[in-house]
């Protein structure tokens, strides 16, 4: 279960995010994220899934998170910096809570550039989006 007791499908495939990176703080450059998610109800049984595309960071200022949680189980980067990364660590000691028994990934910090991820959830304390360009559109199908 992602926080919150939720769960995303992309591709086809429902996914309850068992690998969510926690980032104390993020500078990142050229970020291309792809977030699909099955509607609910009756609006699900015909509009299907709602596929949001979020660019930023692309023009020489990297976008900025702080506190950022990302559920993506598929993540791809030119590169990427870790600071004080811990990976495998319980996601609710990461987010300073009780343990939860899920996998995380934490870092002080990370660099990363040309990211490109397709995400079941993204929180974040703050996140600056730098030439952000954002669209939502429905589909049948997720990527």
């Amino acid at each position: 279960m992602l926080p919150g007791g939720s769960t995303g499908a992309v591709g086809g495939t429902t996914y309850v995010a068992d690998t969510v990176t926690v980032l104390g703080s993020a500078d990142i450059t050229a970020l291309h994220q792809t977030i699909c998610a099955p509607l609910p109800g009756p609006l699900g049984a015909v509009l299907h899934n709602m596929l949001v595309t979020i660019d930023a960071g692309g023009k020489g200022t990297p976008a900025h998170a702080d506190n950022l949680a990302v559920n993506a189980p598929l993540l791809t980067a030119s590169d990427a910096t870790f600071t004080n990364i811990n990976i495998g660590q319980d996601l609710g000691q990461a987010l300073g809570g009780a343990s939860n028994g899920q996998f995380s990934q934490h870092a002080s910090s990370v660099s990363i550039n040309g990211l490109n991820q397709l995400a079941v959830g993204t929180s974040a304390g703050s996140f600056k989006l730098t030439d952000l360009n954002l669209a939502a559109s429905f589909t049948g199908t997720c990527p």
